[in-house]
Formats: C-alpha cells, sequence, structure tokens
C-alpha cells in the first residue's frame, strides 16, 4: 500500500482536509484514478496543478512503476515547468518541512535556512 499525503489546497478541496490516505497502485496514472474515485473531478485537477513525490523525489512520468509501499506527496505544480534541475537536497527540504504545514510556511522555511 502506498501513503497519499495530499497537500493545500488539494487536501482541504478534494479529500476533507484527510491527513493521508492508503492506496493500492502501480503508477501515477492508478494513483490519480483511485483518487478521483474516492474525490470526483480530482482527475482533472490532477492533470493541470498537481505534482507528485514519490519517496521525497520529484516524479513527472505518471506511467513509471511505483514501489509497492512508499509515500507519494501530492503538492501545487510550480510555474515555470520542470523541476529536474533543482537539486534533491533541497526538494526534500520541501516535502519534509510541509508536513503538517502550510506551503508558505514550509517556504519561509527554506528561505531561512
Amino acid at each position: 500500500m502506498l501513503t497519499i499525503r495530499p497537500l493545500e489546497p488539494f487536501a482541504g478541496q478534494f479529500f476533507g482536509d484527510s491527513g493521508q490516505l492508503e492506496i493500492a497502485a502501480g503508477n501515477l496514472f492508478a494513483v490519480v484514478a483511485a483518487l478521483d474515485g474516492i474525490a470526483p473531478g480530482f482527475a482533472e485537477t490532477a492533470e493541470l496543478k498537481v505534482a507528485f513525490a514519490v519517496d521525497g523525489a520529484v516524479w513527472a512520468d505518471w506511467s513509471a512503476p511505483l514501489p509497492e509501499t512508499g509515500e507519494v506527496v501530492l503538492f501545487p505544480r510550480v510555474a515555470g515547468g520542470d523541476l529536474s534541475h533543482v537539486g534533491t537536497r533541497v526538494l526534500q527540504r520541501v516535502i519534509v518541512g510541509t508536513q503538517g504545514a502550510a506551503p508558505h510556511v514550509a517556504a519561509a522555511k527554506i528561505r531561512a535556512a
């Protein structure tokens, strides 16, 4: 099973501020389909507005196989496109820093560090 952690605005908009969900899925397409089954309309939003991190790494390829267990974080896409040039250390700090906090709080922590 995968632990799905939606960050705001997706947690409140689709999942009732749920801190996490547990689903089985082979790739991100299956994750999105499962989440759309729980929260109709999520798939349409995900296509344009959601980025995914799997076990601390941003995944752009929705068809790539996922591990059987792990954590998938849903967070807002950043305007400007590809994040592959951003160091893994920075991305891990963004994802870890946002657990239990609003995204703007995490951004402030990064700027201060």
